[in-house]
């Protein structure tokens, strides 16, 4: 869960479902200077979000079937996503 709720599912998905998952949660088009780096992001303002947080957010927002369409192991990160989002987010 902690993967989940922190918006790092690049370890959780292979390549392809993983850059599908981003597309699905429209993230695709993001810089790659925006993704996990903590330590530039603590001197940027506080209303930019990591790439990570970005995940996140989008995950709680957007309708699961969104989420996963397309995915080839979409039922087992469904279950998760559902878990994630009933009792964490």
């Amino acid at each position: 869960m902690g993967k989940l709720d922190g918006g790092n599912y690049s370890l959780l998905l292979d390549k392809n479902d993983y850059q599908r998952f981003i597309k699905n949660l429209g993230l695709n088009n993001s810089t790659k200077d925006s993704q996990n780096d903590e330590a530039s992001t603590s001197s940027k303002e506080n209303s930019f979000h990591t790439f990570n947080e970005n995940v996140r957010i989008k995950t709680y927002e957007l309708k699961l079937s969104k989420i996963i369409k397309g995915l080839n192991d979409s039922e087992h990160i469904k279950v998760l996503i559902e878990h994630w989002q009933k009792y964490y987010a």
